[in-house]
């Protein structure tokens, strides 16, 4: 991840106010700080955008206007002149807008057909004596061509959905809108005819936005090049070694999704047919790289789940990654040089040093009744050997251990308190007269190597409860899906994680963090600059030339895709 810090003006169109060009933009318009008319000039834009100043949905040939405020204040300042007075220019600026599929975003949301229109019209009329019609045409050309430019800009920069409102966890903020600035730089990118430069400048500035973008390049063509059709198996499952027709199909379609196979030399076979419908030995590695691709397990078994993988279209494919260039794109949070990040479809914690991934671990996350929320915090402190509350949702789920196993508490070190902390004896409870529901107290398990929340908690506070922390079920990040908690983030290597943050106090070496682990005496060690946590929810990622497909854990992609 390149160019991590992302630097935000108070515009959603630029990261820097290009001020050193100002001088040369007054050459040709009137900067945004002038004096705004008192008096409206008729101008054919002024015809035009004046009356749609009070629509509820502003419509220009039957086209939404998109940022209708900005606009206005945008002509107002240029007394509702021309800003693309270079039409040649504003074609290329057209081409700019019909590859925004390559972002995974539609053409059409930009007024595309009409552009293209209204600019074929504009060529072939003589520019030097417009008639009327022909000054109306460029007006509308004009205000559609400067709107469809902040739209896409406003979409590539903060996404074209507002995710607040297909999550209610969200809490990330968009990028501010500042008219002032934002009309100078969009009159210097127009006069410069750098609008190509601008549209970069708003995409994210970190490596995933990039490789999602080659991704989804890259399986279009796929798609495109390969006709696809449904693999089946007569039987349950295809392992290392058998025979079956299928396979010659099989290995086909990997090879066309890019994955490669050693040649088989040193076998013999009674025929050609039997060679090539052989699940050889030699192609394990190949069908077990594809399954943790798609977080599978990687036994090397083609079996159900992995023959349905295999069976995902190739369209099917691109549209996931397009679904997840919108959420990266909602990530425009000016980034610091060190964070966390929590993929929680892809089970992974990524912690960025120095504006470069330093390391990362796996995660488990919570199941879907019990999902772990998204949304950005900041890290303040870590809790070595921390107490462990229960919740009176897990405490309905150990109710009948309580009932039924009369030392379960005293093995599992849970210390009866009443509200105001106070210890209760366990003796001095009648504990068929309640159930998990009217149980006036509260069950705290105490500090040792077996407490729920492990040796080791990492605290960013929000209205959630959720937190990062240790757990004594280690065995379970062996599995693929890593779907196990109540909405809290489990880590694999937790401890190394608290040296890393706790890397530039000498007073915290891994010795010295083992020691205070081994005393089970609860510790609390303050961070000393907060550090950013995302929570994010995407379900494809990459990793150099390997794009990994994630399961739709908490079945959020088609609704994305189909309000995309």
């Amino acid at each position: 991840m390149k160019g991590i810090s992302r630097k935000l003006s108070l515009s959603i169109l630029a990261f820097l106010v290009f001020s050193n060009h100002v001088e040369a933009t007054e050459q040709i318009y009137q900067t945004p700080a002038a004096l705004i008319p008192t008096e409206i000039p008729t101008t054919p834009i002024a015809g035009l955008i004046n009356p749609l100043l009070e629509a509820a949905n502003p419509q220009l040939l039957g086209q939404s206007l998109g940022q209708m405020p900005l606009l206005t204040f945008i002509y107002q300042t240029q007394q509702y002149q021309i800003l693309w007075r270079d039409k040649q220019y504003a074609g290329q600026v057209i081409q700019l807008l019909a590859q925004a599929d390559q972002d995974g975003l539609n053409p059409n949301d930009y007024h595309l057909a009409t552009l293209q229109s209204l600019h074929l019209n504009l060529q072939q009329a003589n520019q030097q004596a417009l008639e009327p019609n022909d000054q109306s045409s460029a007006a509308q050309f004009d205000i559609l061509l400067s709107d469809a430019v902040l739209t896409f800009a406003h979409h590539l920069h903060n996404g074209k959905l507002n995710p607040a409102e297909l999550d209610p966890t969200w809490n990330y903020d968009p990028a501010a809108l500042e008219h002032n600035a934002t009309s100078v730089q969009l009159l210097q990118h127009i006069q410069q005819q750098t609008i190509a430069e601008l549209f970069e400048q708003q995409r994210p500035q970190y490596d995933l936005y990039g490789q999602l973008k080659q991704a989804l390049a890259r399986y279009r063509a796929i798609a495109e090049r390969y006709p696809f059709e449904v693999i089946t198996i007569d039987i349950k499952s295809i392992k290392p070694g058998m025979l079956h027709p299928a396979i010659p199909l099989l290995k086909k379609r990997l090879q066309q999704l890019g994955y490669s196979f050693p040649e088989i030399t040193n076998e013999a076979f009674e025929s050609s047919l039997e060679r090539e419908q052989t699940y050889h030995l030699a192609w394990v590695e190949t069908i077990k790289q594809f399954q943790q691709h798609h977080d599978l397990d990687t036994d090397g078994v083609i079996g159900p789940a992995t023959l349905a993988a295999l069976n995902i279209p190739y369209q099917q494919r691109a549209e996931k990654i397009k679904i997840n260039l919108e959420r990266a794109r909602w990530l425009a949070t000016d980034l610091s040089q060190e964070f966390i990040i929590v993929n929680i479809a892809g089970f992974e914690l990524f912690f960025y040093q120095s504006g470069q991934l330093n390391w990362q671990t796996k995660v488990m996350v919570g199941t879907p009744l019990n999902a772990t929320p998204v949304f950005k915090s900041q890290l303040q402190y870590l809790e070595f050997n921390p107490t462990w509350t229960v919740p009176r949702s897990i405490l309905k789920e150990m109710w009948h251990k309580i009932l039924n196993e009369p030392d379960y508490l005293i093995k599992q070190q849970y210390q009866v308190v009443q509200n105001n902390g106070r210890p209760v004896e366990l003796t001095e409870i009648d504990w068929k007269a309640y159930t998990a529901r009217n149980f006036p107290y509260h069950l705290v398990q105490q500090p040792w190597k077996n407490n729920a929340l492990g040796q080791v908690k990492f605290i960013f506070p929000n209205r959630h409860s959720v937190f990062l922390h240790d757990t004594p079920q280690k065995r379970l990040f062996n599995s693929a899906q890593r779907s196990f908690s109540h909405g809290c983030i489990r880590v694999e290597n937790p401890m190394e994680l608290a040296r890393l943050l706790l890397n530039e106090d000498a007073n915290w070496s891994a010795q010295n963090i083992a020691h205070v682990v081994a005393s089970e005496k609860r510790t609390r060690v303050n961070i000393k600059r907060p550090i950013d946590v995302f929570l994010m929810y995407w379900t494809v990622s990459v990793s150099g030339e390997t794009v990994s497909f994630h399961h739709d854990l908490y079945q959020r992609d088609y609704l994305l895709l189909k309000r995309l």
